[in-house]
């Protein structure tokens, strides 16, 4: 056999390997991509969504019962200690407190009852009812140090609504602490927050494919990064966060009662919770006033807030249909689903190196 035959044959063979070799790799990189292993650490109290209706979320014009019927998620389950070994010890919380001068929250028969007879009430009257019972809910939330729950979160971002996003969230009131991890859109992204931590920043793992090569971030919760895809920061989320902006709104309300209608829708079912909302609409734009419309969805037995809608300015969006104002001016949609209230946290659940999450690979 000739030098020039065998030359042929080889580089014949190293063509073959070649090809193979891209073949082999172009296989891998697709099983890679498209297969979703378990992470490491994975966290059994992240849910798992098999089926999700979000149509009553999205609705416009039916704000809330009914909400979720299919949404299909495992209970959280009794948390580690750091150790990884024994549960956490779990502590009921006590019995919400009866306001002195508002009867409304002794018992959802009660409110009800005192609901229904004032549901028709504007004005003044409303304003300081909502007051009273959003109070009220902040010194329940007080006896409760920390609760995990599902959070949608569906904003109008450059023009546009975004899709739901729906989010696992825990969170500790003392020290102010947020774990998030994303159940949809950039599924899997990771975010930590810890009051007087970390330099003050929250700590950031993008989702999907991407996350599994790029490290993880350190962002200032109220830097233009963080705030691309958020119109709110991290350090305003929660329901204390929530029954606070309500309450300083209500209080702007009492100031400004000729610009106003306000009404109480009762016998509302949220979340297969007793609610009632209450609706807030203003007749003319004033500084004061950063939404044109709110509603506020809350829950008869702890007088907190489990949903918020709020409503933009016409002149604020880009379209706006006559027909469905509504619709067409909606730039802020949250809510608060399968809160859990009485299990305890270990304070392993909001250091970046647990290894339930990976922040640290």
């Amino acid at each position: 056999m000739s030098c020039s035959d065998c030359q042929k044959k080889k580089d014949s063979f190293t063509r073959h390997n070649l090809l193979a070799g891209i073949f082999a790799v172009s296989g891998i990189a697709v099983l890679y991509v498209n297969f979703d292993p378990v992470p490491r650490g994975h966290d059994p109290a992240a849910a798992q969504l098999e089926e999700v209706d979000l149509s009553e979320f999205t609705s416009f014009t039916n704000v809330s019962s009914g909400f979720m019927k299919k949404v299909q998620a495992e209970e959280f389950d009794e948390p580690q200690n750091s150790l990884g070994k024994q549960p956490i010890q779990t502590a009921m919380i006590a019995e919400p407190v009866a306001s002195s001068s508002n009867d409304v929250l002794h018992s959802s028969a009660e409110a009800g009852s005192a609901l229904s007879q004032l549901k028709t009430c504007q004005g003044e009257d409303a304003v300081k009812l909502i007051q009273s019972i959003l109070e009220e809910g902040l010194e329940n939330l007080k006896q409760i140090p920390d609760y995990t729950t599902t959070f949608i979160k569906q904003e109008r971002i450059a023009g546009s609504m975004t899709e739901p996003n729906l989010i696992n969230l825990k969170i500790r009131h003392e020290p102010f602490s947020v774990y998030m991890k994303w159940l949809n859109g950039d599924k899997g992204r990771e975010l930590l927050y810890v009051d007087g931590e970390n330099n003050g920043d929250m700590v950031v793992r993008v989702g999907g494919v991407r996350g599994r090569f790029l490290p993880a971030l350190n962002l200032n919760p109220l830097g233009d990064l963080a705030l691309q895809e958020s119109r709110h920061p991290i350090t305003q989320i929660g329901l204390a966060n929530l029954i606070r902006k309500a309450l300083e709104f209500r209080e702007r309300d009492l100031n400004n009662l000729d610009n106003l209608n306000c009404w109480i829708n009762d016998g509302v079912t949220f979340d297969k919770r007793d609610c009632f909302e209450f609706v807030v609409e203003y007749q003319e734009k004033r500084p004061i006033h950063e939404y044109r419309k709110s509603v506020i969805t809350i829950e008869k037995s702890l007088g907190i807030p489990v949903g918020v809608k709020n409503f933009a300015w016409e002149e604020q969006v880009d379209s706006v249909d006559a027909n469905n104002l509504d619709k067409s001016t909606l730039i802020e949609n949250y809510a608060y689903t399968n809160i859990n209230y009485t299990r305890r946290l270990a304070a392993a659940e909001f250091d970046k190196s647990n290894q339930n999450y990976r922040f640290i690979k």
